[in-house]
């Protein structure tokens, strides 16, 4: 039987506010992931700096990458 491996993709696109609680939300699952992935388009509030340290914080306990768009493309 092979093992499933699951990826997450979140896009994200100045939702500072709930990032969080978006996370939250995937990592509390009773299914493990194998990956999460952040991709963020340009967000003009403090999107970045959160991504970046919620990536500091979890990569030694889950496989965590983030991509940033250099310019909105209107589709993380």
């Amino acid at each position: 039987m092979s093992k499933i491996k699951v990826s997450v993709v979140v896009p994200n696109y100045n939702y500072e506010k709930f990032l969080i609680q978006r996370l939250y939300s995937i990592l509390y699952q009773d299914y493990k992931i194998n990956e999460l992935i952040i991709l963020d388009d340009c967000s003009s509030d403090g999107s970045r700096d959160l991504i970046d340290r919620i990536v500091d914080q979890l990569k030694d306990y889950i496989n965590i990458k983030k991509v940033y768009n250099k310019e909105n493309s209107g589709t993380a």
